[in-house]
């Protein structure tokens, strides 16, 4: 997951897209056979994630 921070990146997605709401985030989905380790520490989703 990505956080849209920058106003200009915002609008570009907005236009690409058609949405007229802002875009909040970008989640990346994906699978590699093989990961490279974390770079920095990760928190459990439970810590920002309300269901």
């Amino acid at each position: 997951m990505q956080l849209i921070v920058e106003a200009a990146l915002n609008q570009q997605l907005n236009n690409a897209t058609g949405i007229r709401e802002p875009v909040q985030f970008i989640l990346r989905i994906g699978y590699l056979k093989t990961y490279a380790g974390p770079v920095s520490l990760r928190r459990l989703p439970g810590r920002f994630v309300r269901i």
